[in-house]
């Protein structure tokens, strides 16, 4: 994965490279002052596959949101994070694919969950494939809710309100395509979304956007809850 940070100044650079060696470093991410530099490199020159820009929302004659537009217009899939030292969100940036707003005067004292977080995030978008009889779905892990074992059929529940009948074979082999850490096996039928997880009362478990009750297996229910609770911590 690719990392760009394009920001107009050089104390940033330095704090922002400092800050974050255990997670970027020169191979895996690139430095740029002002967005010409950062489009010769995707766009005219040397056609390098950037992933990810930590974007300055306000430079020095130039419009975060702008440059945010075009990147999107150049390629959608790559993901913005955006610095600002505004405590807000930006709405003109709504419809952009833009991941995240990191509020730069407190980026420093929280860099490690900030980039746990991030990753956490990034892991949550990326595209994933289940066989269906007729067709091949993509799904990201994002739009996932509930995984289910229904009359020896897996289905999947998404954020879109649709269903899906999958050919994956058993509950284990979803839930190693899924993987543990946004996700966990609640009972030996059904994996969840942590992140839909809307109330836990003793076994039931309530999801955001599912009119499905589903339950806890009984020596599952302390590890569930944890895990739920670790995600905002």
């Amino acid at each position: 994965m690719k990392f760009a940070l394009l920001d107009d100044q050089m104390t940033f650079h330095e704090e922002f490279k400092t800050y974050s060696s255990k997670y970027l470093n020169s191979a895996n991410c690139n430095f740029y002052y002002d967005s010409k530099s950062l489009f010769i490199d995707i766009e005219e020159k040397n056609n390098i596959k950037i992933d990810i820009v930590f974007l300055d929302i306000e430079l020095d004659g130039e419009s975060g949101i702008d440059i945010a537009k075009k990147l999107y217009h150049v390629d959608p899939s790559i993901v913005v994070v955006f610095l600002t030292n505004k405590n807000h969100m930006v709405y003109e940036a709504f419809g952009l694919n833009v991941l995240k707003f990191i509020y730069k005067p407190t980026f420093y004292s929280q860099v490690d969950s900030l980039f746990h977080s991030l990753f956490n995030e990034l892991e949550m978008i990326k595209p994933i494939q289940f066989k269906s009889a007729d067709s091949v779905i993509s799904l990201t892990k994002k739009e996932v809710i509930l995984i289910s074992r229904e009359l020896r059929k897996i289905i999947i529940y998404t954020r879109t309100g649709k269903c899906y009948e999958t050919n994956i074979k058993g509950i284990q082999e979803a839930f190693q395509m899924l993987g543990s850490e946004m996700f966990a096996m609640i009972n030996r039928s059904e994996i969840v979304n942590l992140s839909m997880i809307q109330e836990i009362n003793g076994a039931k478990l309530s999801l955001r956007g599912l009119n499905k009750s589903c339950y806890i297996s009984y020596d599952r229910i302390q590890d569930i809850k944890l895990k739920w609770r670790n995600l905002y911590v």
